[in-house]
């Protein structure tokens, strides 16, 4: 039961910020498992070359994730069908090299806030050997990893959105200019472009590091603060936007892999077209999108389950 006295308790030990950060984790990690499906049934569309995926390129640039990321995406799109380039463009072939930084600062915020939920911030601390007054209640490290996953998250986002665009261009994809199947000067997905742009560059006005904040309060004596809350409200901002960006990757591709099935292959990324597939309307009249972008939005965290990710620190229960 809590009383009037347990307000500064609460206060001082961060729990909210603690809370706020550790949700918005779960769905970071979440939205970057789906957004690797997502991508690949994007290159299954675009006819991709796995060659940029070859862990033994990767090996030569090791840098954390990178390797797994690769590994990943080889599995997920072994026996697809013959690449149509020898070089894909930068939405497909740098995926891995991308994707791993953001993997990497879902890793350490990981770290850190399990040491903030484990740790003893009250001032004084009070334990068998004395009183000691400190400064422990300052929660730079996991305000500085908050920004760290804001920064590393939004590249993966903008990537997505750069797949998008080649997924509506004829001379990558041998179809229609947006995917659009009505008659002549349809357009296809072509909005859906305009809305991920608007939602990446509202995510972009958000992107001002946290940490670099500064204050000076209290008649000077307390003069510095992490603003690790307000890191951590952004971050939840920032997953809140992200699943409808990657929504309208997940239906251009879908509708891609509609109009050209013998691009599918059997394995996982088949299981995940049929799911998001079921779901979303088939018709490719031109109509407006919002509730295709909801329904694929919902399907992300099922579609990103599709795979055992616990080899790059993403796995499903985390």
């Amino acid at each position: 039961m809590i009383g009037a006295t347990d307000a500064l308790p609460m206060i001082s030990s961060s729990a909210l910020t603690v809370a706020t950060a550790a949700i918005a984790l779960q769905r970071v990690q979440s939205q970057l498992r789906a957004s690797v499906v997502v991508a690949a049934l994007s290159f299954l569309a675009l006819r991709g070359n796995p060659e940029a995926y070859d862990v033994a390129v990767h090996r030569y640039r090791a840098h954390p994730g990178q390797v797994e990321v690769a590994r990943l995406m080889s599995r997920l799109v072994a026996g697809s069908a013959a690449p149509v380039r020898i070089q894909d463009p930068f939405g497909l072939r740098v995926l891995p090299q991308v994707t791993a930084p953001a993997i990497h600062a879902a890793r350490c915020l990981d770290d850190a806030l399990a040491a903030e939920i484990n740790a003893a911030v009250e001032n004084p601390l009070v334990t068998p050997d004395g009183v000691r007054h400190h400064g422990q209640f300052h929660t730079a490290t996991l305000a500085s990893q908050l920004d760290a996953v804001r920064g590393a998250f939004l590249p993966v986002l903008s990537l997505s959105t750069a797949r998008l665009g080649l997924l509506m261009r004829p001379d990558l994809t041998g179809l229609r200019a947006f995917l659009a199947a009505g008659p002549a000067g349809s357009s296809g997905l072509m909005i859906s472009e305009y809305v991920v742009q608007d939602l990446l560059t509202e995510i972009r006005v958000g992107m001002t590091p946290t940490a670099a904040g500064t204050l000076s309060i209290s008649l000077g004596l307390e003069e510095h603060a992490s603003f690790a809350t307000q890191g951590a409200r952004s971050l939840r901002t920032m997953t809140q936007l992200a699943p409808t960006l990657l929504a309208a990757e997940l239906v251009a591709a879908v509708r891609a892999l509609r109009m050209a099935p013998g691009r599918l292959i059997a394995g996982p990324l088949r299981e995940a077209f049929e799911m998001a597939s079921e779901e979303l309307d088939p018709s490719e009249d031109d109509r407006p999108l919002g509730a295709d972008l909801e329904r694929a939005a919902d399907l992300l965290p099922e579609l990103g389950a599709v795979l055992d990710y616990s080899s790059m620190g993403l796995s499903s229960s985390a």
